[in-house]
């Protein structure tokens, strides 16, 4: 019982001297600003896998969500009833799910690796891109419609020319949440299940308290997220002028 002791009162005594030897924001020496940057900078540079996963996630997750069959079936939700009613309950069952909830069987079913992560990155982005796409379709002017059909239309021309083009504003912003919530995914997912990345990079840096690399990290995948919305708005102003909700 007394050795017991003696070994917790080590214990305690030892972490206090290191509590007492960190300064507030955690780092072990006291160091200046610049050159905690320069060592959380260094150690992001050094992650490239993790930045090559990012780019191949996002893009995966894209093609599929707005290119794929996942961006035709909330196109026909929107605009066909019967869908909408047999597919709506099994994606209202599945939404609530988190992305991170997934993450154990996602190792299962593809080891840790890319594909886990992109599996990831894409349950983050597929519904807030389904629902916008629904409501897109659903917002398009009836008008514009009758006076297709009343110029003798087909019915694939009314969805490639009137439903599409109408509802691309509101993809677009579906396009832009979903790509934010992706993000906010692969991070939290390269903390858990992840030999590289950000979130990872972060984890490693938490148990060395480096929190010069954690700061620097968190200001990173701010920096990205930025960067994504500024790319996606951008091109939603190149690519629809008319659109006021985009233009402003």
């Amino acid at each position: 019982m007394r050795l017991q002791f003696s070994i917790y009162r080590e214990h305690c005594v030892e972490k206090a001297r290191l509590i007492g030897k960190t300064n507030w924001l955690g780092a072990v020496e006291r160091r200046p600003a610049y050159q905690a940057a320069q060592r959380g900078q260094a150690g992001c540079c050094r992650d490239e896998g993790g930045l090559r996963r990012t780019r191949a996630a996002c893009k995966v997750g894209t093609e599929r969500d707005v290119g794929g069959s996942h961006g035709l079936k909330g196109i026909a939700m929107g605009w066909w009833r019967l869908v909408y009613n047999q597919v709506n309950p099994i994606m209202e069952i599945l939404r609530p799910i988190p992305p991170l909830a997934w993450i154990p069987l996602s190792i299962l079913w593809f080891g840790i690796g890319d594909a886990q992560n992109q599996f990831i990155i894409f349950l983050g982005m597929f519904f807030p891109i389904l629902i916008n796409t629904i409501v897109g379709v659903k917002n398009v002017d009836p008008n514009l419609v009758r006076a297709a059909r009343s110029l003798g239309a087909p019915e694939y021309k009314v969805l490639s020319r009137i439903v599409l083009k109408g509802s691309l504003p509101q993809i677009i912003t579906g396009v832009r949440i979903g790509l934010g919530v992706g993000w906010m995914a692969l991070v939290a997912a390269e903390l858990v299940g992840a030999n590289s990345g950000l979130g990872f990079l972060i984890n490693d840096a938490r148990s060395m308290l480096r929190t010069d690399t954690i700061v620097v990290g968190m200001l990173t995948i701010g920096l990205v997220g930025l960067l994504i919305d500024t790319a996606i708005r951008t091109l939603g102003r190149k690519f629809l002028p008319w659109s006021l909700a985009l233009s402003k």
